[in-house]
């Protein structure tokens, strides 16, 4: 309460660790977490390694859903299919993508649907920035092509919030 800035999170479901199964301990932790980021009104950031429909599912039952943006919801690294992020599109969530996000092309196809206002870059990771060539390499790979729209409308966000970087 004292840092008006503080978040709630990282937190969510990791199907590798026990207490994974339905209305086990990791379900009533991430149930307290969600009505603690609404009590508190911070954003509540997301990590899943498993099921992000059942974690949809827990946030839009606690009504947490608002769309306001600014105390709302970030996916934490994000990894889901097309459905899983036309489902989230609910909760107008920020969707935070790693190098690790264009790994797999269920996600990489999935960035396509999403709005670029809800897309940021993780930047704390081991490895450094993603930057254009590598991005259009992955993009080749999976034999798609970059929107320059998006990424301008990334750049133009990232640059806003006080970064001067080259996407």
């Amino acid at each position: 309460l004292e840092n008006p800035k503080a978040q709630v999170g990282e937190c969510g479901l990791d199907k590798r660790f026990p207490g994974y199964e339905p209305e086990g301990i990791q379900d009533q932790i991430l149930k307290r977490q969600i009505e603690l980021s609404k009590k508190l009104n911070r954003p509540l950031h997301i990590h899943c390694v498993g099921d992000y429909m059942r974690i949809i599912k827990m946030i839009e039952c606690s009504g947490f859903v608002d769309g306001n943006r600014e105390n709302g919801i970030i996916f934490h690294r994000f990894g889901g299919d097309i459905s899983i992020t036309k489902a989230a599109q609910k909760l107008n969530p920020i969707f935070s993508l790693h190098k690790d996000s264009f790994r797999k092309k269920s996600t990489v196809e999935a960035i396509k649907v999403m709005n670029p206002d809800q897309v940021r870059f993780e930047t704390d990771a081991d490895e450094s920035f993603v930057c254009k060539t590598e991005l259009e390499k992955k993009y080749q790979d999976f034999k798609i092509n970059i929107d320059n729209t998006f990424f301008n409308n990334l750049r133009e966000e990232i640059n806003n919030d006080g970064y001067d970087v080259e996407i």
